[in-house]
């Protein structure tokens, strides 16, 4: 089998699952090159660690098909810690509960199999691949080979989408459009009229029902075989709307690469960004990820920003009675209804290529090693940065305390004194924002610089080194 691979890869989606055979991790990476490559890591192990404190036989009642392991590590607190590795992942979670309901104490068990596998070889974005590789049908299989991080500027491959519905919830249209391409699916079974202008061979394929606008739509997708989805709102609606859809019509679901099985999961709050989980394939909303790059607008409507950005809007203005005039050219004049749709695809491509929307998603991942696609996690993104320094200055983390971690008071943050009203002269403001690098650098406020201390030298600094350095 050929070897792999001089050319860079970008992490786009990562996921583990348990098996009959054990742990497995699986990466997707595009971006580069060639081929898109699918990553399979079998025989991982899920790890955590115990305090060396804890008996052989107290452990034994605990945990099954696990492996205790004696390292040169320590707890923030000084005390000796052991490793615990289990062959499956669902076999750790059930030791942490039976653990926390004995009062044991454990460390890094909230850490991903996925997630540990990337920090502890500083993976956060770009990497190269070295092993046997596998030709299938669009992309490269990699099975347990070595990974490296590297340096890279990926170019990925993005698609907008943006789909029509009426009142019911029934699918009107579906379009999708990248750099070099473009389509809309109608549904129309003969009772529909056609009409309208045809805006100069506009790329439309009518279809008879739901069903099969489903199946060309996905089967399209898969052909232009974007790294990355793009939309206005596409999780919550439009992704989410596919997945009933498909769910209600007994159509797969088949929008990721490789066959895999996606799933859009919803927020428990309404307002929230659901998860859309598409292995092989990053979703990036244009709402979330212009909040997370600091774009701020009066209305991120679509067609506000637009018009903001572009200095034009949607084919259909807001106002009025919009569905209305949506389900009005459904059923008159569906080569209107496809350029609205289409239409909504450019603006989102537009706005994300002004913006370089992408580029940003991709160094923001690179510096934190979240997930391409995830907006917030600020903990998360200290944990892959910080994690595996920790372990190798000797020491290992606690887990989060779900009661302290629920008590405000376990994060005071800074002290501010209480204000007394009135009216002031010479009001004399100090802002230390950006000076708060430069202090934690200094004075080394850290996890492990502010549990050991140091003592100091007598010069305001603290003998204990900076574990970012390294």
């Amino acid at each position: 089998m050929p070897q792999n691979s001089a050319a860079p890869l970008f992490l786009l989606t990562r996921h583990w699952r348990d098996t009959a055979a054990g742990l497995e991790v699986v990466l997707w990476a595009g971006g580069g090159e060639g081929r898109p490559a699918r990553i399979h890591l079998r025989g991982q192990q899920a790890v955590c660690f115990i305090p060396r404190a804890i008996s052989d036989e107290k452990i034994a009642a605990l945990a099954q098909n696990h492996r205790r392991r004696r390292l040169k590590l320590k707890t923030l607190d000084g005390g000796d810690a052991d490793a615990m590795y289990f062959s499956r992942q669902s076999d750790l979670l059930e030791f942490r509960h039976r653990a926390r309901h004995h009062g044991i104490a454990l460390y890094e068990s909230d850490v991903k199999p996925a997630d540990r596998f990337l920090m502890e070889r500083f993976i956060t974005g770009a990497f190269t691949v070295h092993g046997e590789a596998q030709r299938q049908d669009g992309f490269t299989v990699f099975t347990d080979p070595r990974l490296r991080r590297a340096s890279h500027k990926p170019v990925f491959r993005v698609l907008s989408l943006d789909i029509e519905t009426g009142r019911d919830g029934r699918l009107y249209s579906a379009a999708a459009a990248d750099n070099a391409a473009e389509k809309v699916f109608v549904v129309n079974d003969g009772a529909q009229k056609k009409g309208g202008a045809t805006r100069g061979g506009l790329p439309v394929v009518f279809v008879r029902d739901e069903a099969q606008l489903l199946t060309e739509f996905f089967r399209w997708l898969r052909l232009r075989d974007p790294d990355v989805l793009i939309g206005w709102n596409v999780i919550n609606f439009d992704l989410d709307v596919l997945q009933r859809a498909c769910a209600r019509l007994n159509v797969p679901f088949d929008i990721a690469r490789g066959g895999e099985r996606a799933a859009v999961v919803r927020q428990e709050n309404p307002a929230q960004t659901g998860i859309a989980r598409l292995p092989g394939r990053v979703v990036l909303d244009g709402i979330e990820t212009l909040r997370a790059a600091f774009w701020n607008f009066e209305s991120f409507r679509l067609e506000f920003v637009a018009r903001q950005l572009l200095g034009r809007g949607k084919a259909l203005a807001d106002g009025g009675d919009k569905m209305g005039e949506i389900e009005r050219l459904y059923r008159d004049a569906q080569f209107e209804l496809a350029h609205y749709n289409l239409e909504d695809c450019r603006l989102v491509r537009e706005i994300f290529a002004r913006t370089d929307l992408v580029n940003f998603a991709a160094s923001r991942a690179t510096l934190t090693g979240l997930a391409l696609g995830r907006h917030g996690g600020s903990v998360a993104a200290f944990d892959n940065l910080y994690l595996p320094r920790l372990h190798r200055a000797g020491y290992v983390a606690p887990d989060l305390d779900p009661a302290r971690a629920a008590n405000a008071e376990s994060s005071p943050g800074g002290y501010v004194l209480d204000s007394r009203p009135g009216l002031y002269r010479n009001v004399l403001l100090l802002d230390f924002k950006s000076l708060y690098p430069s202090i934690i650098r200094t004075f080394k406020v850290d996890p492990l610089g502010m549990q050991l201390g140091g003592g100091g030298d007598g010069g305001g600094t603290l003998k204990v080194r900076n574990i970012m350095d390294s």
